[in-house]
């Protein structure tokens, strides 16, 4: 049971338009430009990352790697047998001249190739060579069955090998799990994996130094990982972390070692692998240090932000993936009491005495769990920054009430209206974008403006839900 395809649909696409446009605000970005991540329903589900290279033999070349949930595709059958099958068109750029088209390729994909899939995702991963240079990388990816296409733009920097000054790769991130790697094309990581593993490469022809340091470090960032507060709370204060999100100037180092590498020695390749960590935003970092006397300048810098988040991320697998949701519907007490539960069995069993306390027929019952979860599941792939989409402001209200019948938005503000009677108060929800200023910031953090009035409206939509009522009350 899904939400209206149509104000879904609508609300994702007005949401990512104001994240795009709010990226201009401050003087360094607010996104990784060389990821992606796009959710509209009824259009395939992409996730994309590229990357700029040199191998060994100081050849230069671009990696895409992109993936696209199954669950978003449209598979039809063929031969006996069902499929999915995808456009792949990729148009590459040179930054500096938008009309010169450096390369095109166009792919098909299927589900059929057993190679292509992996877990709930059909993926797409493509070497191009290229010169060293900046470019703008436009993917298009067209479901063949619906004819839905969405686009997505990156921008990369292909370093040169060849150059005097060192340089480095970009930082490719993969994880491990039951011994196989696997390339992570976005910021977020399930935390199912054993351990993350961290790659890149650096050229070193310089005469200028008499040796090259390699600083390898992973830091975790404090962020706010509290669920939040009811929307008839007190306003968040300014100042404080669940407001800002994330605070980039409270980091602490899990990893540091340093390389020592000849100053002309070539290529090296050098990884740093660390086990998966607990769910929260990390970075990792690379500085090249040229030291020349005993003295030691920084050449070059590169980092990647990542969040570790829940073990099935973005989907719902298991009961335990189902309790934490139920923060919205549940008392406080009555909450950490199901969620202290470690008996697998009576886990379930609490979880189903939960949702059959009110709602007497399992038929009934059933259709109200679908509805919500699957609202869980929308909001992770809509609204995750630096945690899962279901715990911001956006995902709370998105679950408890629904998708609104309007949007407007602004650089630092999105309005939702459930009535289109824009007077009513009762039925407008304002976020607010927290705002961040010299540092670089790739998860957008949007505020509820909580209201008093608002109590009534939530107490309303609790019992909703916890007595099947939703099923019929899909607005407010």
């Amino acid at each position: 049971m899904k939400a209206s395809t149509y104000i879904t649909t609508l609300l994702i696409g007005i949401l990512l338009a104001a994240l795009l446009s709010s990226c201009r605000s401050t003087s360094e970005s607010l996104r990784d430009p060389a990821t992606a991540h796009i959710y509209r329903t009824g259009y395939p589900e992409v996730q994309a990352r590229v990357a700029g290279h040199f191998d060994k033999n100081k050849n230069t070349y671009i990696k895409l790697y992109s993936e696209f949930s199954l669950n978003s595709l449209i598979f039809v059958t063929r031969d006996g047998e069902s499929e999915a099958r995808l456009k792949i068109n990729i148009y590459i750029r040179d930054v500096n001249d938008s009309n010169n088209l450096v390369k095109r390729i166009t792919e098909d994909i299927s589900t059929r190739d057993a190679q292509n899939i992996e877990a709930n995702a059909l993926l797409f991963d493509r070497e191009m060579a290229i010169g060293a240079g900046d470019y703008e990388i436009s993917l298009m990816v067209q479901d063949l069955s619906s004819d839905k296409t969405t686009p997505a733009t990156l921008l990369v920097s292909v370093p040169d090998p060849k150059a005097d000054t060192p340089s480095l790769t970009d930082i490719s991130v993969s994880n491990r799990i039951d011994g196989s790697n696997y390339f992570i094309p976005s910021n977020f990581i399930a935390s199912n994996a054993d351990s993350l593993s961290f790659n890149f490469l650096v050229s070193s022809n310089s005469d200028s130094f008499d040796e090259l340091i390699v600083t390898k470090r992973f830091i975790r960032i404090n962020s706010d990982t509290d669920f939040p507060r009811p929307i008839s709370h007190l306003n968040i204060p300014s100042g404080s972390i669940a407001y800002r999100g994330i605070d980039y100037n409270d980091q602490k180092e899990l990893y540091k070692i340093d390389n020592s590498i000849e100053a002309r020695s070539g290529i090296h390749t050098l990884e740093l692998i660390h086990e998966t960590p607990a769910r929260g935003v990390y970075r990792i970092e690379a500085v090249i240090h040229g030291k020349q006397n005993d003295e030691k300048k920084v050449i070059e810098r590169k980092f990647r932000d990542i969040i570790v988040l829940s073990p099935n991320f973005p989907n719902i697998r298991t009961t335990r993936d189902m309790i934490d949701p139920l923060y919205y519907l549940m008392d406080r007490r009555e909450f950490q009491r199901i969620r202290a539960i470690e008996n697998p069995d009576s886990l379930r069993a609490a979880f189903e005495a939960f949702w059959l306390s009110n709602i007497r027929n399992p038929s009934r019952a059933a259709e109200v769990i679908e509805l919500y979860y699957t609202r869980v599941e929308e909001a992770n792939r809509a609204f995750t920054t630096f945690r899962e989409g279901w715990m911001t402001d956006m995902g709370m209200v998105y679950i408890l009430v629904g998708p609104p019948v309007h949007i407007e938005n602004t650089i630092d503000s999105m309005i939702w209206y459930y009535d289109y009677n824009r007077m009513d108060v009762r039925t407008v929800f304002r976020f607010e974008r927290a705002r961040y200023h010299g540092a670089s910031f790739p998860f957008h953090h949007y505020i509820l403006v909580r209201q008093r009035f608002y109590h009534e409206i939530e107490l309303n939509r609790i019992q909703d839900w916890r007595t099947g009522r939703i099923l019929s009350r899909r607005s407010l």
